[in-house]
């Protein structure tokens, strides 16, 4: 069998960007060529490992059974529209890395997705996926008990800029964002 490195065939040849460049070839093509097709593959990470359910609380119906316990119904929780709360729920954590796999991308290929002086067409997208994720590291460290919020506070320290030392700011004139406050109290109540 014959191999063609360099042959009439499209997907084969070496593109140039014209008589400008003077012969120097040009990268492949973006995997993500539209800002809509970026959104919707980083879309379809976070739908395969999430679930979106139903908040439910207990309600006593006010009759006892047999035993003499209260009797409770499981009935969907409303907002103040009147509507049916609901949340995604992560059965996986989200991460870079998995968002990456799931793109058939490289971690050096999101952060030039992300950098926004080479490619201003996803910032919207870039910013949409960092907010999901830094969106589960806030709930995750609300909700998690006990001592095991260690890595969360790290996390979003070095990765998010969230509740480190502000350099600019003197020490006692910085407002710290909810958070950050929230962070301060866990660590100063000595849980960790």
């Amino acid at each position: 069998m014959r191999v063609c490195l360099a042959g009439p065939f499209p997907d084969t040849a070496r593109r140039t960007r014209g008589s400008a460049r003077k012969g120097r070839t040009m990268g492949r093509w973006k995997k993500y060529r539209s800002d809509k097709a970026l959104r919707e593959a980083a879309e379809g990470y976070f739908a395969s490992i999430s679930r979106v359910r139903q908040v439910m609380e207990e309600r006593r119906t006010g009759e006892l059974d047999k035993f003499g316990h209260f009797v409770v119904e499981w009935v969907p929780v409303l907002d103040g529209r009147g509507e049916v709360i609901t949340e995604r729920e992560f059965v996986l954590p989200p991460t870079v890395g998995g968002l990456c796999a799931h793109l058939g991308i490289s971690r050096d290929t999101w952060a030039k997705y992300c950098d926004k002086s080479i490619n201003p067409q996803f910032a919207e997208t870039a910013e949409w996926a960092r907010e999901q994720l830094l969106s589960w590291r806030e709930k995750e460290l609300m909700s998690r008990p006990g001592k095991d919020v260690r890595g969360l506070i790290f996390d979003l320290q070095v990765n998010y800029g969230i509740g480190g030392r502000d350099a600019s700011a003197p020490s006692g004139q910085r407002e710290d964002d909810p958070l950050t406050s929230s962070i301060r109290e866990v660590l100063r109540n000595g849980v960790l």
